[in-house]
């Protein structure tokens, strides 16, 4: 409590109330108390918008359009080492090729600062997912892409086998481990933010980049040469969003039923095949970042929804410069759309369109049993099929791998054709128990999503008239 004491002027000579000055330490003291309460004031007004901060990133990036290239603040960090370091981790999913150990450290993929002490490295990347494929389709990805370019291939594996260690060494592809906080995430929408991660180090070292799906990718000349200058590269299918119920359901829940209306009436764009030059690929991996992080996207995230993404970043024009092709006549075939038909005959095929004889990308081909069986035969024969003899409950039979018989099924007695069975001894067992009346002599187990289908034919020699498939294995009595 200050006492205001009365004092009057010198030159007006009128009585004013003056409170007397302070001691200095009294003066610090409000000073500090101020500063104080204005800190919490802050503090808890900082909270209260940090709260709602999350909620509006996707809504101020799309308002925004195409985001400026710099790291979100909240997003998690993919490890990419410093040259030189390796951990044990990459140690261990190392390539050894010819005497060269082939790590993930930036001294692997291209050269430092325009080194002379390295070999120079292409400009265009090839960047993909391989965890979980079966290694014909990944073979028939390399071999195809290596018939039309020398492009730098890196791939994103966890577990790797001597099959795959010899396999990578000849086509000469690098690898980058999958980050453990990511393995809980489908392998379609974890590939981004790794590439994302990557690319930010490499920005330097590459041109144009190749986004595919590999496991169902190959191509019929050179993919860097659709790009004709700067932007993304990408291809439509053949439906409207509205009137797809996988497309509409990851807009709607990655984003919002506001963000669904407005991209509802456009093409599908799919998200298997991409291209782009480096300052828009880095555009476009930044919006996956932004959205990827927001807890949203944690609720909704599943197999595909990476595909409700890329469509949402293509038309609320999150990144500039977008080239959309169609299946008429683009260069880009996604074959589930229908609107390219391939033709087949034995191992030889043709994938063409009104523009392209042999259109470059095919993707999708798995979708057309003659097709992929033509594929795998030309790309990946090698080892493909392996002959073995039944053993347990498969007994007296000889199992092939990577097999499918296509002959007229047995008909079950529910009236099906296929029955869903544990393994492929179960499926032994079911044609043992069908020999008579309906004279199983042979069968196929194929893979659907999270089933085995077991299929029954009465030919006792299915292999002449059999389709390559992976995941496969097609079974016969006696040693033929």
């Amino acid at each position: 409590v200050l006492i205001l004491r009365p004092q009057r002027c010198a030159t007006s000579g009128q009585l004013i109330l003056k409170p007397p000055a302070p001691p200095p330490r009294l003066c610090w003291f409000l000073i500090a108390a101020t500063a104080f309460m204005a800190g919490l004031h802050l503090g808890y007004l900082g909270c209260t918008l940090s709260l709602s901060f999350r909620q509006r990133e996707v809504a101020k990036l799309l308002r925004s359009g195409a985001p400026e290239l710099r790291t979100p603040a909240t997003r998690k960090e993919v490890a990419v080492p410093k040259a030189g370091q390796a951990t044990p981790d990459m140690v261990d999913q190392s390539l050894e090729t010819g005497g060269e150990t082939l790590v993930v450290d930036a001294t692997v993929f291209s050269d430092v600062q325009g080194s002379d002490s390295r070999r120079k490295r292409p400009r265009d990347l090839s960047f993909g997912m391989a965890e979980g494929l079966h290694i014909s389709v990944v073979t028939a990805y390399l071999s195809s892409l290596r018939q039309h370019s020398d492009c730098e291939i890196v791939l994103i594996l966890r577990n790797i086998t001597d099959e795959t260690n010899r396999l990578f060494h000849k086509f000469q592809v690098n690898l980058l481990p999958l980050s453990e906080d990511l393995v809980s995430q489908h392998p379609s929408t974890s590939r981004w933010p790794i590439a994302y991660e990557f690319l930010k180090a490499r920005q330097g070292d590459y041109d144009r980049v190749l986004f595919a799906d590999i496991r169902d990718t190959i191509f019929q000349s050179n993919p860097f040469a659709i790009i004709d200058g700067p932007g993304l590269f990408t291809a439509m299918e053949k439906n409207v969003i509205r009137d797809c119920g996988w497309n509409t359901g990851w807009i709607r829940d990655c984003f919002s039923k506001e963000v669904l209306e407005r991209v509802k009436p456009k093409r599908i764009v799919c998200s298997g095949v991409s291209l782009a030059t480096m300052d828009s690929a880095l555009q476009y991996l930044q919006a996956y970042a932004h959205i990827m992080n927001t807890e949203l996207f944690r609720k909704c995230e599943r197999n595909g929804v990476d595909q409700g993404i890329h469509n949402v970043i293509v038309y609320e024009k999150l990144v500039t410069n977008v080239t959309l092709f169609t299946q008429e006549d683009g260069p880009i075939a996604h074959l589930q759309s229908g609107l390219v038909k391939p033709k087949v005959d034995g191992v030889h095929f043709e994938v063409r369109n009104r523009k392209f004889s042999a259109i470059p990308v095919v993707h999708q081909y798995d979708r057309h049993k003659l097709l992929l069986h033509a594929i795998l035969t030309t790309f990946a024969s090698s080892g493909l099929h392996q002959q073995s003899t039944g053993t347990g409950q498969c007994a007296g039979y000889t199992l092939m791998t990577n097999l499918q018989g296509k002959m007229q099924p047995i008909v079950q007695p529910n009236g099906d054709l296929d029955t869903i069975v544990d393994d492929v001894m179960a499926c032994c067992e079911l044609c043992s128990s069908r020999r008579q009346p309906q004279k199983c002599l042979s069968f196929s187990v194929h893979k659907r999503p999270a089933r085995l289908l077991c299929t029954l034919f009465a030919v006792s020699d299915p292999r002449e008239d059999a389709l390559a498939r992976p995941f496969s294995t097609t079974g016969w009595l006696g040693k033929r």
